[in-house]
């Protein structure tokens, strides 16, 4: 289960609107990602290397992220806590078509490699 219990307090009022909402509407969304530590946010950035270029994470990658993919370490919405991941399903396309109404975002620039990724508008 995703770590909520750190995100930014204003984010997380959003958070908490937005899913109250997709269930309304009959859906039930799982959060998979909330806040991340330091090293929470290195090994996802090592799963991306390993998923994305077949190796494990470098210094590289940690200091300088995978764009696209995977912010750097220290550079993350994740770890401000106002990013969080939705797991994919129907749920998944009803937050994305209305989570604007609620200050939630997701980013254009990731819509092919992180379409799960929302974040504070």
């Amino acid at each position: 289960m995703a770590n909520l219990g750190l995100l930014d307090p204003e984010f997380d009022t959003r958070v908490r609107a937005l899913t109250a909402a997709v269930r309304d509407a009959g859906f039930s969304p799982n959060i998979v990602s909330g806040y991340r530590s330091p090293q929470d946010q290195a090994r996802a950035i090592d799963s991306v290397a390993r998923n994305v270029y077949g190796r494990p994470a470098s210094m590289v990658d940690f200091s300088r992220g995978i764009p696209g993919y995977a912010a750097p370490v220290g550079g993350s919405q994740h770890q401000k806590g106002t990013a969080v991941d939705f797991q994919p399903g129907p749920a998944l396309d009803w937050v994305r078509a209305n989570a604007a109404r609620y200050g939630v975002d997701f980013p254009s620039s990731l819509s092919k490699t992180d379409p799960v990724h929302g974040q504070i508008d």
